[in-house]
């Protein structure tokens, strides 16, 4: 017969396998987010802290009151 603490192992286990997934986890984050980071300042010492697309592109906004009925199609 098996006693307390032999029926109790693999929940044990399951439980050591928890804490080591969860702090490999957040090992995981904290260095992900360092070379995020790090890629970040990379670009903007680059690029001077823009997109360098954003620079050849221009969108102007305005309200316009003719309908599609008034627009030419030729």
């Amino acid at each position: 017969m098996k006693n307390s603490l032999q029926k109790a192992g693999p929940t044990r286990e399951r439980i050591g396998d928890r804490a080591l997934s969860d702090g490999l986890k957040k090992v995981l984050e904290k260095r992900y987010g360092r070379i995020r980071r790090s890629a970040g300042a990379e670009w903007d010492r680059r690029f001077a802290g823009g997109d360098p697309s954003d620079a050849c592109v221009s969108v102007r906004i305005s309200a316009w009151s003719r309908t599609l009925s008034e627009v030419s199609l030729s």
